[in-house]
């Protein structure tokens, strides 16, 4: 066997040159094993079989400097007689934009390309009894596949964009140089950030960038088969980013909101285009039959159809909605009502992944006519975000004819955390870190009343952690292991008894038992874990500060973690690997989020 090269071209990104070092670095070592590292493109010169190849064609050598990032590193190398499986690669890389594969003429192509992509546009150059391909990765796709969302209105304008897109992966260098790069598709940055998939979150909470958390989990879980649990994932949608590499994961979260737009998302991937389209042109129809039915000229035939049905459905959900304080006209609210007894009755599909996503869109309809000051129309509105839906799913279709991929399972359970028995290999735990002046918000209390989501709001939101109704039995429990050293007290480090000292100086004394109460839950939350996570926890632990008049108090949640995770006999197999710090910056300097992340190893003795 001759020898041949793999070289992986990095993005040229604005996030900071160590971030991407030390990310980009994570995933391919975690998918391929070792590689060279190339700070800067000339280096490859160093190869003497590749410097041959490089001074023979100008093509080649715009193709490999073009986009190069303008700091840092450039890519990695890959050499060896046998390349490792390429596909996987290319579909699951994030901080990689393009992958060279080097290899002598009279090599037969390789079958993955024949097979796997045998729809995917491509370079090949052959030049000096070489031949080198020249792929562009999923994730380099998925950047297009957000632009062109943003920027089309329907299919027609999909099926263009996708087109030229085409067009230009096919370019030559040279070719490419006659042409605008602010007119090219391959160039062009999404007009606004955020994620593929719809959320629940405001503007200034989106996440911004999905390569860190994709590289951590191909790092973490470098094979499709390995299944991951995540718990208390409130804003950086991990179980989006989990699906799209082909993984499994299960979410555990009390919020019901939440759990229908991630069951929704998940869906989406799993669902036929055209069966979605159909279901839009129906349930205008469907809703203007059942708004428009009366119970004047009710016959017992009549009673016993849909209309009838939902006449007396409508009336208890109308005495039902009465007792809450809604902010919206009745007919609004009877809208809201005939949409829930079409999902409820599977009047629209017998299919549940196409109700899931109906009713993660009329969870967004009534939270924009919630956020407006003038109640919009509920059938335009909601027609707009299903229409949503279904572009975002044809376009997928498109990018999966190229790159065909494989999307991971959702498995979301909705309830207490410690109800949870599923087994994984993986566990990712983003720690609850601030205590909850109120339960859920208004806007998530509404929407919940709304659809009745849950039998008693009030009831479920003191599952919550850190909310601030805590039993009186366990607060004056709290304060006897406070006052007496005991209990959980005696594994607290220093800073967090002087982080206790400062709250009483601060006069917030009755805040002490509270944080003692989450600092509980945690150490039972890690008990619980270690039974149920067989090889390596994430523990994700946000920055949080106490706040009075002008003095800002951090919290020492990191040192703390790590002694109760020291001194708890249950948690001795778990090892501390690593532990690095992620900063993501929010629209202004109040949204901006900063992780302690602690990977922790767990060997069995």
């Amino acid at each position: 066997m001759r020898n041949k090269y793999l070289y992986f071209k990095l993005f040229d990104l604005q996030q900071p040159v160590e971030e991407i070092r030390h990310y980009s670095e994570l995933e391919i070592s975690g998918l391929l094993g070792a590689v060279t590292p190339i700070e800067n493109i000339f280096q490859l010169s160093r190869q003497p079989e590749i410097k041959r190849v490089i001074e023979k064609d100008l093509p080649l050598q715009n193709a490999l400097t073009d986009g190069l990032p303008g700091r840092g590193r450039h890519g990695y190398l890959w050499s060896g007689d046998t390349p490792p499986d390429v596909v996987p690669l290319l579909k699951r890389l994030t901080y990689i934009k393009e992958i060279f594969l080097f290899q002598q003429a009279l090599e037969p192509d390789p079958a993955w390309l024949k097979e796997a992509l045998a729809s995917m546009p491509y370079r090949e150059y052959n030049i000096y009894l070489w031949r080198v391909f020249r792929i562009t990765t999923r994730s380099f796709l998925w950047d297009r596949m957000l632009y062109i969302e943003q920027v089309s209105r329907n299919e027609s304008e999909v099926d263009n964009q996708i087109k030229t897109l085409k067009e230009e992966l096919l370019l030559s260098p040279g070719e490419e140089s006659n042409l605008n790069p602010y007119e090219m598709i391959s160039y062009a940055r999404p007009p606004r950030s955020g994620s593929f998939f719809l959320d629940f979150q405001k503007r200034q909470q989106r996440v911004s960038g999905r390569r860190w958390i994709q590289a951590l989990l191909n790092s973490i879980a470098p094979r499709e088969e390995n299944t991951i649990q995540c718990f208390f994932d409130s804003l950086e949608n991990v179980y989006a980013h989990a699906i799209t590499l082909g993984l499994n994961i299960s979410t555990v979260d009390i919020n019901p909101v939440k759990n229908i737009i991630r069951e929704a998302n998940s869906a989406l991937t799993e669902i036929k285009a055209a069966d979605l389209s159909t279901m839009i042109n129906e349930l205008q129809s469907k809703i203007n039959m059942l708004m428009s039915a009366t119970a004047a000229a009710q016959t017992d035939l009549f009673m016993y159809s849909a209309e009838g049905q939902f006449i007396s459905y409508w009336q208890d959900e109308r005495r039902r909605l009465k007792t809450y304080n809604l902010n919206l006209p009745e007919a609004y609210l009877k809208y809201i009502a005939c949409t829930r007894f079409l999902i409820e009755t599977r009047a629209l599909s017998q299919d549940k992944r196409l109700n899931a996503i109906v009713t993660a869109a009329l969870v967004l309809t009534i939270q924009a006519s919630l956020r407006k000051k003038e109640t919009p129309s509920f059938v335009t509105s909601l027609i707009d975000i299903l229409r949503r839906f279904y572009l975002k799913r044809y376009l997928l279709n498109k990018f999966d004819a190229w790159m065909p991929v494989r999307y991971g399972k959702l498995d979301c359970f909705h309830g207490d955390v410690f109800k949870t028995e599923n087994r994984s290999e993986t566990a990712i735990l983003f720690l609850p870190t601030q205590l909850k002046r109120a339960g859920f918000n208004k806007e998530e209390r509404s929407i919940m009343e709304m659809l009745k989501l849950l039998p008693v709001v009030e009831k479920e939101e003191k599952l919550l952690w850190g909310y601030k109704e805590i039993p009186a039995a366990e607060m004056d429990e709290n304060r006897e292991d406070i006052a007496e050293k005991g209990g959980l007290m005696r594994w607290l480090p220093r800073q967090m008894h002087e982080f206790f000292t400062r709250l009483e100086l601060m006069g917030r004394q009755e805040d002490i038992p509270r944080y003692y109460q989450l600092l509980k839950q945690y150490n039972r939350l890690f008990e619980h874990l270690s039974r149920n996570t067989e090889k390596q926890l994430i523990l994700f632990i946000r920055q949080s500060y106490v706040k009075n008049n002008d003095l800002r108090l951090e919290v020492p949640w990191s040192e703390t973690v790590k002694k109760i995770i020291l001194k708890n006999r249950k948690m001795s197999s778990w090892h501390l690997k690593e532990e690095s710090q992620h900063l993501i910056p929010g629209n202004s300097p109040q949204f901006d989020r900063s992780y302690h992340i602690l990977t922790y190893r767990i060997i069995q003795s």
